[in-house]
């Protein structure tokens, strides 16, 4: 099975069919264009488009995917009349989804020392009010 049939990219399955192009800035960011207006900015701005039917840009979102680093994610992109939000950015795959790590890979060898360094919302509190 090809990464582009799996799970991870069912939401990119479901639109690919209403995407005008695809758009690779050539490290993490990948972008669906699901209008003319927003596919044109893509055309000026981004090394790697891609204009096809839509199984080859498909496929090339399971390369460009595959090519990309740890913090990759897909968008579609949509422009809107709304001058306050001009774009709605809907995530097919979010930032770091489907990454998968060697178990000590990122491990971090001090551990035990963690927990009294996470910084808890409203635990310090009542100290800041004294």
């Amino acid at each position: 099975m090809s990464q582009v049939e799996t799970e991870l990219f069912r939401k990119v399955r479901d639109n690919i069919g209403n995407t005008v192009l695809i758009a690779w800035e050539g490290c993490h960011k990948i972008y669906m264009a699901m209008d003319e207006n927003t596919a044109g900015w893509y055309r000026d701005n981004y090394p790697h488009i891609l204009e096809d039917k839509p199984e080859v840009m498909l496929n090339k979102l399971g390369e460009w995917w595959e090519l990309s680093c740890m913090l990759r994610f897909i968008n579609a992109v949509k422009s809107t009349n709304d001058v306050a939000a001009p774009l709605i950015f809907t995530p097919m795959i979010m930032q770091g989804e489907g990454n998968e790590y060697e178990d000590d890979e990122y491990d971090d060898e001090d551990d035990e020392d963690d927990e009294e360094d996470d910084f808890i919302f409203g635990e310090d509190d009542e100290d800041e009010e004294n």
